[in-house]
């Protein structure tokens, strides 16, 4: 029996690992976008950080969702992030 608990909480703590890499990833990958394509007013680098930040904190706020946690992180980085990318190509097109 106690074998089958370490064996769980190294799953638990392998999926925590993975999950957070990828939201650092995510994270650095947005950075790069933001800093080198967006500044140069390239529109394709918006939806692109827009797609990434939704699948993978969807993602997270799903699986937060399923376990019975607080979700609401992950939607408002959701919201925050097309928020942004909105104002950003209504000045865009405004200019």
């Amino acid at each position: 029996m106690r074998r089958i608990g370490l064996l769980i909480l190294y799953v638990v703590a392998t999926a925590i690992a993975l999950v957070g890499g990828g939201l650092v990833g995510i994270g650095i990958a947005c950075f790069a976008l933001v800093h080198f394509a967006v500044r140069r007013g390239e529109r394709w680098a918006l939806w692109t950080m827009l797609a990434a930040v939704v699948a993978s904190e969807g993602a997270n706020a799903v699986g937060m969702y399923a376990v019975g946690s607080f979700c609401y992180v992950s939607v408002t980085y959701i919201v925050l992030t097309a928020t942004g990318v909105t104002l950003l190509v209504a000045t865009q097109s405004k200019a």
